[in-house]
């Protein structure tokens, strides 16, 4: 179970938090002795389930109580060797550790993805640096912080595949580790399925984003409280934008773009937020290598 967040993806079709929570601690809860349960450590929500279960219990995370630890987590903006920028960290593993670095992605929630995965490897009798040679090969999946060359020598992170609350957070807390001589560029659209949670998530984005950005575009009508507690937290107007959908977003964006420009797009999969990193991709004709939802089917909705 990787995470359930202060206000989780999907609670709009749950009573509440806890009972997301236990629904997922049913998957725990049927596991029986000799199977293994990976949790993260960090979500206290999902830690507690390791009290629910008779299958043995690996745990990943930043906390030292981990069983599989991430530490000297750290984000580079110089490309490397490879010809990207990336992360480099290192994972621990009783008395183990073992250096990584993945390039063409930044945050956290790769760290996370790489130390759940090792302890899915250590689960079924992979050494700790078996796991680090697998993920020498790594390739970031679509719409999930993708670094993608922009137009104007910009630098896209394409975070379009879906958002949720902590992912947005997460999101947010990339680009401001990245900040430094950067021009930070914020398109946050619609976070979808939050039920009476929706107000107040998005407003807390808005107050969060509006801490650091030099730029923000907020696309569709939930975004609108987002874009409110920006304006309340005293964030320039001349740099700050609600608009109702990609078309309208792009038609203010493209003029604002300048060299170096760092530009997150992220928002739930419902608002298509794909469409606008297409447009400010520098080279589209690569899309359908690059961008989530370019079937047919997709591009025809």
């Amino acid at each position: 179970v990787t995470a359930i967040g202060d206000i989780p993806v999907h609670v709009a079709h749950y009573k509440d938090i806890d009972a997301v929570a236990y629904e997922k601690q049913g998957i725990i809860e049927v596991l029986e002795p000799g199977n293994r349960a990976i949790l993260n450590g960090d979500d206290p929500r999902v830690i507690s389930m390791q009290d629910h279960t008779q299958a043995g219990v690996l745990t990943f995370g930043f906390s030292e109580h981990s069983s599989v630890r991430i530490v000297d987590y750290a984000h580079s903006n110089e490309k490397s060797n490879t010809g990207r920028m990336g992360i480099f960290f290192r994972l621990q593993y009783q008395g183990s550790s073992v250096p990584i670095h993945l390039s063409g992605v930044l945050g956290r929630p790769y760290a996370y993805a790489c130390a759940a995965a090792a302890a899915v490897g250590i689960a079924h009798g992979m050494h700790l640096v078996d796991v680090a040679k697998g993920l020498e090969s790594f390739e970031p999946e679509k719409g999930r912080m993708r670094m993608i060359p922009g137009i104007k020598q910009t630098t896209i992170l394409d975070d379009s595949y879906n958002a949720a609350p902590a992912a947005m957070e997460a999101a947010l807390e990339t680009i401001r580790d990245m900040k430094g001589q950067n021009h930070i560029i914020a398109v946050l659209g619609d976070m979808l399925e939050l039920g009476d949670y929706s107000e107040q998530a998005h407003r807390a984005i808005g107050k969060r984003a509006a801490g650091f950005c030099d730029v923000i575009c907020f696309v569709g009508e939930n975004m609108r409280f987002a874009f409110s507690e920006a304006q309340q937290s005293g964030f320039d107007k001349d740099r700050l934008f609600h608009c109702k959908d990609s078309v309208a977003a792009l038609e203010i964006l493209k003029p604002l773009l300048r060299q170096g420009d760092i530009v997150l797009v992220k928002g739930s999969q419902g608002m298509r937020m794909e469409r606008i990193v297409e447009r400010l991709m520098a080279n589209p004709a690569d899309a359908a290598d690059l961008l989530v939802r370019q079937t047919k089917e997709w591009k025809a909705n």
